[in-house]
């Protein structure tokens, strides 16, 4: 069986110098993020000498929707297969309309000795369901959705595990991230996710995240490593929506109303951006920086955000915080989505 080449998604990585957010953009990668044998799949060991494979360290599901990208999906199962924690399994849910070249992939992988379930709905499914039914087929006792183009840190899981295991309290482990390019060139970074660790004030919490604009990635909790228990709980209540496609912060939202985050600054996921432009030379890094006008929620969709903040929030103490902070960032929205183009208008004046 041929798995499809991969193109210039395999052209030469570039990497942060370290795990802060002072990225150089002319590091090249060589450690086993990228470069690790698939035929060797490393398990290291803790201090008590067991595996991590170990039936006693707990088993992690990792939630892969994919629609019509093999390319990407191959990509995606080679840096999961590079994790140094191992006892983990990956389910697959394949909403492309023939899938033959995606079970292919699969088969591959399975036969280098990858634990994968493969799901092929009856039907389409869109985003949203789809993520959805790969939580719902999921069986470990933690939970993490991988996007078939995004990259993990070859320690994501164990840094993660270890958190939540050190803090029973705690029901997701968030990383920071940084963008990258579909030929793997850093092009942005965003400031520290640690902001997101809870504090001992749930309000001022769900304050700051409402407050905050989307812009600045406060989001990719949804890619944290979660308490399966506490997700579903959650997700079986509330869940994205393909009708708003920035339905994923009111999601996170309501995980925050009922849950604790444990967030770190270290830089160990990689968010792809796929532009037909993207080009093979080194291009500058662009840092977001923490400005309160910036990136918020498009203007023309206000009414569905507020109503999924409404929706999620509904029937906790929060519901009316969440509608009226949301109410309250509108006009800002309304400005930056019309003040460019009217300015422009009356220079020309």
């Amino acid at each position: 069986m041929k798995v499809p080449d991969e193109k210039k998604i395999s052209a030469t990585h570039y990497y942060p110098q370290r795990y802060g957010h002072n990225v150089s953009n002319n590091v090249l990668l060589n450690n086993t993020f990228m470069r690790a044998n698939l035929s060797e799949m490393s398990v290291i060991k803790m201090g008590n000498n067991k595996p991590k494979d170990s039936p006693n360290f707990p088993k992690v599901s990792i939630g892969l929707p994919t629609y019509n990208r093999p390319d990407f999906l191959k990509r995606s199962i080679e840096n999961l297969g590079k994790q140094t924690y191992a006892n983990w399994e990956l389910i697959v849910s394949d909403d492309s309309r023939s899938g033959a070249e995606n079970r292919q992939i699969v088969e591959h992988f399975q036969k280098l000795g990858f634990s994968i379930k493969y799901h092929k709905p009856d039907k389409n499914l869109g985003a949203a369901l789809n993520h959805k039914r790969v939580l719902d087929l999921s069986d470990g006792e933690y939970f993490f959705w991988a996007s078939d183009d995004d990259l993990f840190d070859s320690r994501y899981i164990e840094k993660g595990i270890t958190a939540l295991i050190e803090n029973p309290d705690v029901s997701c482990w968030a990383c920071s991230f940084v963008n990258a390019n579909s030929f793997g060139h850093v092009t942005r970074t965003y400031p520290s996710m640690k902001r997101w660790t809870s504090t001992k004030s749930k309000f001022l919490d769900l304050l700051k995240y409402l407050s905050e604009p989307e812009g600045l990635g406060k989001a990719l909790i949804f890619h944290g490593i979660f308490r399966t228990e506490s997700l579903k709980s959650v997700a079986n209540k509330y869940f994205i929506s393909d009708r708003d496609h920035a339905s994923d912060y009111p999601f996170v939202f309501s995980f925050l109303i009922k849950n604790k985050v444990l967030a770190t600054d270290e830089i160990l996921l990689f968010k792809t951006i796929i532009d037909e432009k993207d080009s093979a030379d080194v291009i500058p890094v662009v840092q977001q920086t923490l400005r309160p006008s910036w990136g918020t929620f498009y203007f023309q969709n206000c009414h569905h955000h507020i109503y999924e903040y409404i929706k999620a929030s509904k029937g906790s103490p929060y519901m009316f915080l969440a509608a009226i902070v949301m109410i309250c960032r509108v006009p800002i929205a309304f400005r930056n989505r019309y003040y460019p183009s009217c300015k422009k208008l009356f220079l020309r004046a």
